[in-house]
């Protein structure tokens, strides 16, 4: 069922941009102005040099995508492509519409799933190099947070009476391809406070046979002398139904945490010949092995990243890393990495 499930889902994006490439090169094309189509390409790539206590270096094209958007009528695609200087994967390919306002938006194709928020930055937005890499078991698509499937996703604000404020709730819940060809159920809340101007509150749902993900997150940014203070934290907890896993392979059930801040400086570098702005950052991070497991990993990052002003996620990176494992040696280690998008 799930491979017929995935064969209608693909035949339905392929043939979309399909169509969507034919009426873009068509000379005589004349519709009216909401109607016309809109195409928009972005390109991204992240590289790095990796150098560690345990005698590895390494420099390695992370990934390079390039993805194209577009618009029509009440309709938008997307589809992208990523390599990491071997294999060229689909990464994303999926129609959108809206079915009410920006309560109700529907998806269907392969795309982003609802996750932890650090999952939903999707590898370009994280403040580290790796992320909260330690703590992210989620189910997804060669590790990239993709899946095959369909969703729904939208916002509202309501005000609370009594508390003379008003809550936003955003919302993406899912039915997706999963391991095994199992169904996977996931979704992901976030709500914010008027009240409270730079706090976000989060949670996400992970279910498929043999598997259960949750987790709660939240950030608080306050624009404090010289800069921007951003404060974030998260909790998940996984369950393989006794299952045991190895360490460092595959999901694995247990409880992590992480903590960490970072602080953008208003001030840019001097004697430059572009802008930029660097934003020190640290972070640490746990995972609490269960089922079969009595142990845990911790991990500490710390270093700055370099932003060029007018080029959004574009960076160099500097990020020293510490792992301490119970069932492996202590490894000290530094990326020196590039992230340019445009």
């Amino acid at each position: 069922m799930i491979d017929r499930i995935n064969f209608f889902v693909m035949t339905l994006v392929i043939a979309t941009f399909t169509l969507f490439a034919f009426e873009a090169s068509a000379d005589n094309h004349e519709a009216a102005a909401n109607d016309e189509l809109g195409v928009a390409i972005d390109a991204k790539t992240r590289a790095s040099a990796l150098f560690a206590s345990d005698d590895v270096s390494e420099f390695n094209l992370d990934n390079a995508r390039l993805g194209a958007t577009f618009t029509k009528s009440i309709f938008d695609a997307r589809v992208s492509v990523q390599t990491d200087g071997s294999d060229i994967d689909i990464l994303d390919a999926y129609v959108g519409v809206p079915l009410y306002k920006d309560y109700a938006n529907f998806k269907v194709g392969r795309l982003l799933i609802p996750a932890g928020r650090n999952a939903m930055l999707d590898t370009y937005g994280w403040t580290e190099w790796q992320g909260a890499s330690l703590i992210a078991k989620w189910s997804s698509l060669d590790g990239y947070g993709r899946r095959d499937g369909a969703s729904i996703s939208g916002t509202t604000t309501t005000d609370v009476a009594g508390l003379n404020t008003g809550i936003t709730v955003d919302y993406n819940f899912g039915i997706f391809n999963g391991d095994d060809d199992d169904v996977l159920f996931a979704g992901r809340t976030d709500f914010s406070i008027a009240a409270v101007d730079g706090l976000g509150i989060g949670a996400a749902l992970q279910v498929q046979d043999g598997y259960l993900g949750v987790g709660i997150d939240a950030v608080y940014s306050r624009a404090i002398p010289y800069g921007l203070l951003d404060v974030n934290a998260a909790y998940n907890h996984y369950d393989l139904d006794d299952e045991a896993y190895v360490p460092g392979e595959g999901l694995n059930a247990g409880n992590g945490f992480t903590v960490g801040t970072s602080y953008l400086l208003d001030q840019k570098l001097p004697e430059l010949p572009i802008d930029v702005q660097a934003q020190p950052f640290f972070r640490f991070q746990r995972f609490d092995y269960n089922d079969g497991f009595d142990g845990a990993d911790n991990r500490f990052d710390a270093g700055s990243n370099f932003l060029i002003s007018g080029l959004s996620q574009s960076k160099l990176t500097v990020n020293y890393f510490h792992i301490d494992s119970d069932y492996s040696e202590d490894v000290d280690g530094a990326f020196i990495g590039f992230q340019f998008v445009f």
